[in-house]
């Protein structure tokens, strides 16, 4: 558990999404969500999906999941259904819809992107590979064998990246 759920710091880097639970745990609504200074002349960052959304080449019923997808996707009503749980809707209109829909936390998701959205300009990266989430644990175990002297850092990323790429090609 991180020192900001527990009230022990003052701020935390992170993603837009999980205000309400966050709020929850805090036992306060007297959150913000602010970007993280940068020069302003400058476009910085990207619109990371939340999820990617995919239909098994071996789906039995590929029309029918398309047809979810795209109700989820791109339809008020699915939409709600959603609300913020896999990320802040793309169609502007429904983004839209949403954000004048919500009586919730969720709100300050959708004016950050509509207060930030002439500084964002980057584009997003590809799809990370599977297995590459196995880079969270190697990052971890890495930091703390260095941290605590186990391993001299130009071996810690020898080490890290041939178990990454480990990782991607076993998956």
């Amino acid at each position: 558990m991180s020192k900001f759920n527990t009230k022990q710091q003052a701020m935390n880097i992170g993603t837009l999404l999980g205000m309400n639970s966050l709020s929850q745990k805090l036992g306060t609504q007297n959150l913000s969500l602010e970007l993280i200074p940068n020069d302003s002349s400058k476009k910085v960052g990207y619109y990371k999906p939340g999820n990617y959304w995919t239909i098994s080449a071996k789906s039995e019923h590929p029309k029918e999941a398309a047809m979810l997808i795209d109700y989820m996707l791109n339809n008020r009503d699915g939409a709600k259904i959603m609300g913020l749980e896999r990320g802040i809707p793309s169609p502007n209109d429904v983004r839209q819809y949403m954000a004048e829909n919500t009586d919730s936390l969720d709100k300050l998701n959708y004016e950050f992107i509509d207060r930030y959205k002439e500084t964002v300009g980057g584009e997003a990266p590809e799809v990370t590979p599977n297995g590459a989430s196995a880079i969270d644990n190697l990052i971890v175990r890495y930091q703390q064998d260095i941290g605590f002297g186990k391993i001299a850092p130009a071996d810690a990323a020898t080490g890290f990246i041939a178990e990454l790429q480990k990782a991607i090609d076993e998956a």
